[in-house]
């Protein structure tokens, strides 16, 4: 009795085994979560130029790269995280009206971009003055 009850659970831990090692049904690709879309380039050339640009250093080479690029490839997914990579070099190099304008570029092609809707109120928030001509646009 005891040898039996040993083989039946030695026979349910193989078919269990063997469960675990099938592949999963259905597309072998990553889930993504329904409606997220990932951006993603549409030629290996487009893919390649982004990845030059993105290897740049300095917020002024990597805007100009990322101007470059968008002309290049007007209708590219990836615009936006050049420019967002031009808002943080400009950010590490303390440069504010930089990062404005580079972040509004941002907003432009990504107006939910988190990081450049901080980073953009940030520095609109430094720069208010009460004597501003503009103070009620820039709060808007």
């Amino acid at each position: 009795m005891k040898r039996f009850k040993t083989a039946l659970v030695l026979l349910w831990l193989c078919g269990f085994c063997a469960a675990l090692q099938q592949p999963s049904s259905g597309n072998s690709k990553q889930a993504q979560p329904a409606g997220k879309h990932v951006p993603q380039a549409k030629t290996h050339a487009e893919f390649t130029d982004y990845n030059v640009a993105y290897a740049t250093a300095g917020g002024a080479a990597v805007e100009k790269a990322a101007d470059e690029f968008a002309a290049k490839y007007p209708a590219s997914e990836l615009k936006a995280f050049l420019y967002a990579k031009a808002m943080h070099e400009y950010q590490n190099e303390n440069n504010p009206p930089k990062m404005l304008s580079v972040g509004e570029k941002v907003l432009q092609l990504d107006p939910d971009n988190s990081i450049a809707l901080v980073l953009t109120s940030t520095v609109l928030a430094d720069s208010l003055k009460d004597v501003d001509t503009d103070r009620q646009a820039k709060i808007a």
